[in-house]
């Protein structure tokens, strides 16, 4: 039943909306114009949903259908959610009509239940319910079921799982500091036997770029100055779309001298393999909008392919640095194993087997974890940690992150000349104090363009030339290029 509400200058009008939730609306002058606001409000309800009781006898499968085709969305976005219809949605509910599915809220609680015994991840678990949650609201917007049966009530349910999810979601994504993220970049370039992984890897720990946006990164766009992010290569089936990033959020990114050394070496040594015609074989079958020409990128993939993927990027290189692990999320899963050195040598901090098939029988040692639970989306939360230790304003963060910030206050920030000097100034202290750092452990390394960052601290790290932190030399092994 509609009514007015005396607030302290104005009067507020509710009413119930189709899926039975109070609706307000406040300012009104007076308390006849706020009831009779509430009044009209409640007769158009009504009045929808009489001119839409042909269409409650839909099945969902049906309203499902209509409502995707109808759907603008980014190509990923869209994919996502058919993912969602066609695997779960429309097989538990497609038979339904949308009349009876209004008062389902039981069959959608015990359905919710099912997926988190079936293992599902929690992600997973609140993606496909919203995607049923969404269906039914835009039914009900339109008049073709009277309640929402998926809405969630705020204080229902367990407290403890959802504490736990959010718990683990913290560790998961949880900031590394820069040494960290060196051993880590360093042992993806082991992993991969070259240095371009290490410069992969370091310029996301230090520009905070999504996945898409490092793999995309052209030539043409990489000063000595600042990265320009204007595209990124974006998963499409088994294609890769060269799209806008993500939200529209085209950028320059500030560079230390540092990363626009490693940056710009990457960009004059990379190697794409050769390919036919004028466009790249990654986005083959794709509109002619979202492809690119052969060799325009900073960073290539390997064994022949034109770019990495982030699975076999994260299974072969970045799981194995970070986790010490192999294959995480697969039966093949296994440790990272070492080998014996030769006589007469110790085991390197970077040493592993190299044998084609793991022999754990001829294994002395293994890697350990670095940063167990790690995702490769944690180097951008590392990023912005960074930056907050450094003391970076929120303006250049967010401008930095690709972030668009609505508030009063970021309307009248902005980004300038001072922060970014200090931004860079701040970033290069981190780096060099990180060399130094890695040093101390071990003076050299396997990967090339390590091994030459390290040569102006092997000195104080010598034999001859005594360390109070006890950094030994160790003789030079087998470079990787």
């Amino acid at each position: 039943m509609a009514y007015a509400e005396k607030l302290v200058k104005s009067w507020r009008a509710c009413w119930k909306g189709p899926d039975g939730k109070l609706l307000k609306l406040s300012g009104f002058d007076t308390k006849k114009s706020a009831l009779d606001h509430a009044n009209d409000q409640e007769a158009d309800i009504r009045r929808r949903g009489s001119r839409a009781n042909s269409r409650s006898h839909m099945s969902l499968e049906e309203w499902a259908l209509d409502w995707y085709r109808a759907l603008d969305l980014e190509p990923s976005t869209m994919e996502r959610y058919l993912s969602w219809l066609q695997n779960h949605v429309i097989p538990r509910w497609g038979d339904w009509t949308l009349r009876d599915l209004q008062d389902a809220d039981n069959d959608v609680a015990r359905w919710v239940k099912d997926l988190e015994d079936a293992g599902y991840a929690r992600n997973s678990i609140n993606g496909i319910r919203w995607m049923l949650y969404t269906l039914c609201a835009d039914a009900a917007a339109r008049g073709h079921m009277s309640r929402n049966p998926a809405a969630v009530r705020r204080g229902r349910g367990r407290v403890a799982p959802k504490r736990k999810q959010r718990q683990q979601e913290r560790a998961a994504r949880g900031a590394i500091d820069p040494l960290t993220a060196f051993l880590i970049a360093e042992r993806t370039a082991v992993m991969s036997g070259r240095g371009d992984e290490f410069t992969l890897t370091t310029a996301m720990f230090y520009t905070g770029v999504r996945w898409g946006e490092a793999i995309g990164l052209e030539r043409s766009l990489l000063s000595a100055e600042a990265l320009q992010i204007r595209w990124q290569l974006a998963r499409h089936g088994s294609a890769l779309q060269r799209r806008d990033p993500k939200d529209g959020s085209v950028r320059d990114v500030d560079l230390p001298p540092f990363l626009a050394d490693l940056l710009a070496r990457q960009a004059r040594q990379v190697t794409h393999p050769a390919a036919v015609g004028e466009w790249c074989p990654c986005g083959e079958g794709e509109p002619k909008r979202y492809r690119h020409p052969p060799g325009i990128h900073v960073f290539a993939g390997v064994r022949g392919n034109p770019h990495w993927r982030r699975t076999g990027f994260g299974d072969q290189c970045f799981y194995p640095a970070a986790r010490g692990v192999l294959y995480p999320t697969q039966q093949a899963r296994r440790p990272v194993y070492v080998d014996a050195p030769p006589e007469g040598r110790e085991i390197g901090i970077m040493d592993r087997s190299t044998r084609t098939y793991a022999r754990p029988d001829l294994a002395v040692a293994c890697w350990a974890p670095l940063a167990p639970g790690m995702v490769l989306h944690s180097l951008r939360h590392s990023h912005k940690t960074l930056m907050e230790e450094l003391g970076v304003p929120s303006p250049l963060m967010d401008e930095r992150m690709g972030h668009s910030d609505g508030s009063v206050q970021a309307r009248y920030s902005h980004p300038t000349e001072g922060m970014r000097r200090r931004l860079v100034e701040g970033l290069q202290e981190r780096w060099e104090a990180t060399l130094a750092s890695r040093a101390r452990m071990e003076p050299h390394s396997p990967v090339g363009v390590v091994d030459g960052l390290l040569a102006p601290y092997r000195d104080c790290c010598s034999r001859s030339t005594p360390d109070e932190s006890g950094c030994r030399r160790a003789p030079v092994r087998g470079i990787v290029a």
